[in-house]
Parts: structure tokens; sequence; C-alpha cells
């Protein structure tokens, strides 16, 4: 099964996989540092595999999100007045 969308309607689509994927993964990597500080400061093997594999995925994840400027860059307004 094909499905066509139009172009805006593509990458509206993206963006929220990225996002749900994005959130899926901190989750996962904030689960697995309560694990290691419930282990002495130390991973099983397999958690040391999982997390790099998480920390590089969220790394992708996260150059995409610049490569798709959704990321601010610029001066930071916390010294300016609101008014």
């Amino acid at each position: 099964m094909v499905i066509l969308l139009g172009s805006s309607k593509l990458l509206e689509w993206c963006n929220t996989i990225s996002m749900m994927l994005s959130s899926k993964v901190l989750k996962e990597i904030q689960e697995l540092r309560v694990a290691w500080r419930r282990q002495n400061f130390h991973y099983t093997s397999e958690q040391s595999r999982r997390y790099e594999e998480l920390k590089q995925l969220r790394r992708k994840i996260v150059q995409q999100f610049y490569k798709d400027d959704r990321v601010w860059i610029g001066p930071s307004n916390l010294s300016k007045p609101l008014n």
C-alpha cells in the first residue's frame, strides 16, 4: 500500500515521527541512567551497548533538527526586558 501525501503533509508527518522517536530515545536513556546509579555507577555489557546505540541515535536526531532548521541559533533573550 502506497500513501501519497503533499510535500507539506509529508514533512509534517516526518517531523511528528522524529519527535516521537526523540522522546522515546530520551526516555530510554533516562531509564538507563537510573539503572546505572542503582548499580553503583556501572553498566552491564548489554546496558552499555544499548546506551551507546541510543547516544548515537540521539546525535543523529539532533543533527537532523539542525538540518531542518528546528533549533534556535541566536542570542539569548534572558537579559532583555519583556516590554
